[in-house]
């Protein structure tokens, strides 16, 4: 858990501030334990940051994805349609 897009991680984990880490700790709060060993210990430890923030730091935190969505809808704006260079990612049988 957490080591499929580390490229994306290393950015989230050196450019997030810490009241986005509340959201982080409280979906790995909710895992069982044994699900729990299964996340990678960086990412336990950053998200462990969030556990010293107030309630209203934590929702500042949070607020900040509607700021995210208000400047991704202003930069696509005037685009009709994006065309990602991605790739799919199917699962197939061991057989």
């Amino acid at each position: 858990m957490g080591g499929e897009v580390p490229s994306a991680w290393v950015f989230v984990a050196e450019h997030a501030p810490v009241g986005h880490r509340g959201y982080a700790l409280g979906v790995l709060q909710a895992l069982s334990p044994e699900r729990l060993d299964q996340a990678l210990p960086y990412i336990r430890d950053w998200a462990a940051a969030a556990e010293s923030l107030t309630a209203v730091q934590a929702v500042e935190g949070f607020n900040q994805t509607f700021e995210i969505r208000r400047r991704a809808a202003e930069i696509f704006h005037d685009v009709d349609l994006v065309l990602p260079s991605t790739n799919q990612v199917s699962s197939f049988s061991a057989e």
